[in-house]
């Protein structure tokens, strides 16, 4: 029997499940090889170096039944006559059998009612990770493929990768794509497939889905994709982007797609391969995989290549993975061999994308997501409000609070006994002009004033000390008559300088000066107005403040934003309670304020010790952004990523 006669019998092998799951797997990022091959299906072998890839005619067409020593019978009509030898012989037609009709012969058709859940995997592995510390190879492509038996359609629900999720049964913050890693990666160290790391990626798909089982899954690398595309001869696309991608290049317009060309177009999301702003990012990439798809089906039903698709896969050497059995895969065939392009449709549960957690997460939209599954499934599920991007921002906000108190307690306590120390020696006040106001000249005033002084000085210092009034009076009575008289005579000021030398000016502290006079206090012994400030000198020693007040002003103003930050924190947690229990409230605006507080905390912490010397934390003013990614060396990230105490399945993302 030739190698074509025996294609339509082994189309159980395929189907569309495999058909979509192998093209889906070209929606990932790195390229690689794989071992053998897995699964609950078996494949017909490779074919011979002489096999045609061509739609067999009916004459071909002929079903093969296996008796128990293993040799073939072929259909035939008999006769119990035996024709005249003269006679001639009456042609006997070869039968004939509809394609859709072997398929259901080997068909499980109790899978074939109802809606059907598979889950499309594209891994990123490849070879070159091999080396790598850590060998994490994620479910970057996953796709729910739900097939409607009742209504004959087919809906594709893309789950990003990059989604903020949770992964059944297991501790953490991880993206979507950790799943295969959360249940022990595609191979187990001795390099045998796990199939626990795929059937964790159902389970987290199914979490997705509010509970919809998804018990059936198709994985694929990536080394075969290609091959694929060639051996199905690629196809013609309009292609709507004009980019480059390891020194290949692509137009915009109509044009025959190879097996590379395939994979570029699917791999394509970033600017610095040529795109505009409008075709980055990785939810456009998703639309436009989705697309490829929708036109590699359409190409291969035109082709007729449905039931080659045995022949095809054959060609894969250990890149496919499924739990489907035959009957369930031929069940699936059956399904894509009458299934019109036109009755796909497509969903992708979106959201929103930014950085927190110090990683790039998408924040699903969860109203968009209840309606995804309303309109698939005529199911109503609940929203995940702890998966939205405002409480994920609370979280994180969170975790911040708690791991920044850890920091600026000690700093907090290291500043303020430094001040506390500083605060026992006297300092510059300021000091107001009626109450003290500066000489103009530096000559001393008079030890005592007389309370009436005399018009006209006199021209000599006496030679000796006078111990009688005046011989003439004062030709003008005073202005202002003196309340009580003098006790002692007045004393003529010295026409020379005295021998002492003037005080000199003394310069504040830098900064703007600020408190109350602190002329005459205990411990001191004189007070000088100077410039418009008084210093205090403690007695004997001339010591005095060395923090200045700016500084001690800075260190204020980061106490009252710690403060303000603790109220923050209070506020958000209640908001938080609420949006648990579904209950109004105003989380996402008190998230925002929360954010951008810690911002202004770190950044005034960081003045703080670098002002006051502060060093008993390495790398404390190494400043690091709440929404940045990739911690380095800076105290204020949270590495809990790669603790084990935190997630509890270790996930390298880079």
């Amino acid at each position: 029997m030739t190698t074509k006669k025996k294609i339509i019998l082994f189309a159980s092998i395929a189907g569309c499940a495999v058909l979509i799951g192998v093209i889906a797997a070209l929606i990932f990022s790195s390229m690689g090889t794989g071992k053998t091959f897995r699964g609950g299906a078996s494949c017909a072998g490779k074919p011979s170096a002489d096999a045609e890839l061509t739609e067999p005619d009916d004459s071909d067409i002929l079903i093969v039944a296996t008796d128990e020593a293993g040799s073939e019978e072929y259909g035939s009509t008999q006769t119990n006559t035996t024709p005249h030898p003269d006679a001639t012989p009456t042609p006997v037609p070869t039968p004939t059998t509809d394609p859709y009709e072997e398929l259901l012969m080997g068909a499980d058709k109790t899978m074939m009612k109802d809606i059907v859940n598979i889950l499309l995997v594209g891994i990123d592995y490849s070879t070159e990770r091999e080396t790598w510390t850590f060998k994490d190879f994620h479910s970057d492509v996953m796709i729910v493929l739900a097939i409607n038996f009742e209504e004959n359609r087919a809906d594709l629900i893309s789950l990003p990768r990059d989604t903020y999720a949770k992964i059944p049964g297991v501790k953490g913050i991880y993206k979507l794509n950790a799943a295969l890693n959360c249940g022990g990666n595609l191979y187990t160290d001795d390099g045998k497939f796990n199939p626990k790391g795929l059937e964790k990626v159902c389970e987290a798909a199914e979490w997705m889905l509010g509970g919809i089982p998804v018990e059936y899954y198709y994985a694929v690398t990536m080394k075969s994709l290609k091959e694929l595309v060639d051996l199905c001869g690629g196809l013609e696309y309009d292609m709507d982007i004009k980019f480059h991608i390891q020194g290949r290049s692509y137009e915009k317009g109509l044009q025959h797609i190879n097996g590379q060309a395939f994979l570029d177009y699917c791999r394509v999301r970033k600017s610095e391969n040529g795109l505009t702003a409008a075709e980055t990012n990785d939810s456009r990439r998703v639309d436009r995989q989705k697309r490829m798809l929708i036109a590699m089906f359409k190409q291969m039903k035109a082709d007729r290549l449905i039931t080659k698709i045995p022949e095809i896969v054959s060609t894969f050497n250990g890149e496919l993975f499924t739990n489907c059995t035959l009957a369930q895969t031929t069940s699936l065939a059956a399904f894509a061999y009458n299934l019109d392009p036109n009755n796909i449709a497509m969903y992708s549960m979106s959201g929103t994308m930014t950085s927190l957690f110090q990683w790039n997460f998408c924040f699903t939209d969860q109203a968009n997501r209840v309606d995804i599954i309303n309109k698939v499934y005529h199911q109503k599920v609940s929203q995940y409000p702890q998966y939205t991007l405002k409480y994920g921002r609370y979280r994180w906000c969170d975790m911040l609070y708690d791991h920044y108190k850890e920091l600026l307690d000690p700093l907090t306590k290291y500043v303020q006994k430094l001040i506390d120390e500083d605060d026992k020696l006297p300092e510059f006040t300021d000091a107001p002009a009626t109450k003290t106001p500066a000489p103009s000249d530096p000559t001393p005033a008079p030890t005592k004033k007389p309370t009436v002084p005399p018009s006209d000085p006199p021209t000599a210092p006496p030679t000796t000390p006078s111990t009688k009034p005046p011989t003439e009076p004062p030709t003008e009575p005073p202005t202002d008559p003196p309340t009580e008289p003098p006790t002692d005579p007045p004393t003529a000021p010295p026409t020379d300088p005295p021998t002492d030398p003037p005080i000199e000016p003394i310069t504040p502290p830098t900064g703007d000066p600020s408190g109350d006079s602190n002329e005459g206090g205990p411990g001191t012994d004189a007070s000088t107005a100077t410039r418009g400030f008084v210093l205090t000198v403690k007695a004997g020693t001339g010591e005095t403040r060395k923090i200045s007040l700016e500084d001690r002003a800075l260190f204020e103003q980061y106490k009252t934003c710690v403060q303000e930050l603790e109220k923050l924190h209070t506020e958000a947690d209640k908001e938080a309670k609420k949006a648990r229990n579904g209950k109004s409230n105003s989380l996402g605006n008190v998230g925002q304020e929360y954010l951008v507080k810690l911002a202004e905390v770190q950044d005034l912490a960081i003045k703080v010790a670098k002002t006051f010397s502060y060093t008993k934390v390495k790398n404390f003013t190494t400043p690091f952004a709440p929404t940045a990614c990739y911690g380095g060396n800076s105290p204020w990230a949270i590495n809990y990523f790669y603790k084990k105490s935190f997630n509890e399945v270790i996930v390298d993302f880079n």
